[in-house]
């Protein structure tokens, strides 16, 4: 079967966010299907440790991170997979009252076990010349998803790469700055989700698979414009 993205728990908004806490919650709108992957992006102000659970499963395995002093922000994206029936509420943990967000999603149809397809990849860019946003290629084997978040300045919005429709450009947080999504329905193989051209970009990219090998795929790419402190447009 091929993945998709239940309409209610499709990056819901608003965001689970805080101005100043340790910890920052989201619940799912709708109940979600047993066997799904939850997804979720999770950022802090600091470059503190970072730590993702849910009350329906349990802990989540973290992802790729990266932090760069430029922005003074830290991204981190984690999953759960094969999710038990329920509506989970998602918390994330850091250390220190601090600004935080975390958003998240549902991929129904992913497989239920060894879900991440290829090697995830990340790219942090503060050279300050304009360049393409892209945290580098995926090559996925089988249908599925192919998630990807990038950080970047100047501010003005961000455009999704050719064939990408964005779903979302809007502050996760009042002290972080837009998060943009966008998604695609694509086949297996070699996977490049970039965006227009900045100056500054933290990105990050990584591939679930279709339970089964899926029939069709859906692409699901994620970017974010934290307009950094004292760089605000």
């Amino acid at each position: 079967m091929a993945i998709s993205f239940p309409a209610s728990n499709d990056w819901p908004t608003p965001f689970g966010q805080t101005t100043g806490a340790t910890t920052a919650s989201k619940t799912y709108p709708a109940a979600v299907t047993p066997g799904s992957t939850l997804i979720c992006i999770a950022g802090s102000v600091t470059n503190d440790s970072l730590s993702v659970a849910d009350t329906v499963n349990g802990a989540w395995t973290a992802g790729e991170s990266n932090y760069s002093a430029v922005f003074g922000n830290k991204l981190q994206w984690f999953y759960f997979v094969n999710t038990a029936a329920g509506t989970p509420t998602v918390t994330v943990t850091g250390t220190g009252s601090v600004a935080r967000f975390i958003a998240i999603c549902e991929a129904a149809g992913a497989a239920t076990a060894s879900v991440i397809d290829g090697t995830s990849t990340k790219n942090l860019n503060e050279s300050g010349a304009g360049h393409t946003p892209a945290p580098g290629a995926i090559t996925t084997t089988t249908a599925g998803a192919v998630i990807g978040f990038t950080l970047y300045y100047p501010a003005g919005g961000i455009t999704a790469g050719s064939g990408y429709t964005e779903k979302f450009d809007d502050l996760p947080e009042p002290s972080f700055y837009s998060l943009g999504i966008e998604s695609q329905i694509t086949s297996a193989g070699s996977q490049n989700p970039d965006w227009s051209t900045k100056d500054y970009s933290m990105s990050f990219g990584f591939a679930l698979k279709a339970a089964g090998g899926g029939g069709g795929s859906a692409i699901a790419a994620i970017s974010s414009d934290y307009r950094m402190l004292g760089l605000r447009g």
